[in-house]
């Protein structure tokens, strides 16, 4: 049961992050000048949705129940803290890489699988098996065969460059600092989902503050005035008027409205009920499948990418590092069954006859 419900949150995630991905660029396209205005309604509109539907779930709200291990609101603020500066680094970083970032940037963010290993290492004391770190190495290899196969590639910045995998750290430490926050909470589906609406929820309203700050930041790293900061925000709250002079800025804004939500639910879900490492492998197969969606003309009209054969090179390549890491991860699982038994042994307590399931 455990298996099952654990492979249908991944595929779920598979299919929404496709979906919302088509939406949010859509999105980002209507709002093409107000990219900061975008990110904050964004993050205001996940906040509220997320808080309805505590609300709607079971009257709880946004609050901890008493019966619960309390997640304390510094926390949230530590993974919005994470989030944000990855956020930050990442935009700067392919701001800076120019010409040189598309298929570049989606090799060099994969340096987060790796990262997430070491740093689960790190924080929670995880333990990975050489089948663990092979399955990593080819899903790394599967995205760099996708997105460098018959793709030129110019001179590269490469002070930027390793901005864009510097940023790979807080994303790895705000994950696996994720993954330790939700599986705290009471294993029913029905407090697993709460948990995950209430990350979506704090994360999402203590980032807008941290958004401000970041679109600062940006906005002098571009040797820009700070109030070029307050024009995105006010041509971004104009666009969505009746007659902002924007065509289907607001309706952009809320197809993608509820996806989006989705999206982040589901990622936090997968994190809960998988791992922090088994997420970015898993985010590792959406990118091509991404890439080619955004080529389909049937959905993104004037604004379709060129489609290329070879990002479809390397989705075998994924799937077989995927089937590699839940290998490892059910041998691990019965490791550690065999380990308790002996201790249980050890100790002259009777052996329980069920297996332990992971």
């Amino acid at each position: 049961m455990r298996t099952l419900l654990v492979t249908a949150t991944c595929a779920s995630n598979v299919i929404i992050s496709v979906v919302s991905t088509l939406l949010y660029y859509r999105e980002l396209y209507a709002l093409k000048t107000s990219p900061l205005f975008a990110t904050q309604l964004n993050g205001a509109m996940q906040a509220a949705i997320c808080g309805i539907l505590l609300l709607t779930l079971d009257g709880s709200g946004v609050a901890p129940r008493k019966s619960q291990p309390p997640v304390a609101m510094r926390r949230w603020l530590e993974l919005a803290f994470w989030f944000a500066l990855q956020n930050t680094l990442e935009i700067a970083s392919i701001d800076g890489l120019g010409p040189a970032a598309g298929s570049l940037a989606a090799v060099l963010q994969q340096a987060v699988v790796p990262t997430t290993l070491l740093v689960s290492i790190v924080l929670v004391g995880r333990r990975y098996s050489a089948l663990h770190w092979a399955s990593a190495l080819t899903v790394v290899a599967g995205v760099a065969t996708s997105f460098t196969a018959g793709a030129s590639i110019p001179k590269i910045p490469w002070g930027w460059a390793a901005a864009l995998v510097a940023s790979r750290l807080p994303q790895a430490i705000a994950n696996v600092r994720t993954e330790a926050a939700l599986t705290s909470a009471e294993p029913a589906v029905r407090q697993e989902l709460r948990s995950v609406l209430r990350a979506g929820f704090w994360t999402a309203l203590f980032g807008l503050g941290f958004n401000v700050l970041s679109g600062l930041l940006l906005t002098v790293a571009r040797g820009e005035p700070p109030a070029r900061m307050l024009d995105d925000y006010r041509t971004g709250a104009l666009c969505l008027a009746p007659n902002g002079g924007c065509d289907g800025a607001l309706s952009a804004v809320l197809a993608y409205a509820v996806p989006g939500v989705l999206f982040v639910v589901s990622e936090f879900a997968v994190v809960q009920q998988a791992s922090a490492s088994a997420y970015m492998l898993l985010v590792a197969l959406q990118l091509p499948l991404v890439a080619v969606a955004l080529s389909a003309k049937p959905f993104m009209g004037s604004q379709a990418s060129p489609f290329r054969p070879a990002l479809l090179i390397g989705v075998p390549i994924i799937v077989l590092g995927l089937g590699l890491w839940a290998l490892a991860e059910r041998r691990a699982a019965r490791r550690r069954s065999i380990e308790l038994e002996s201790a249980l042994l050890a100790d002259g307590t009777s052996v329980p006859t069920f297996r332990i399931q992971n």
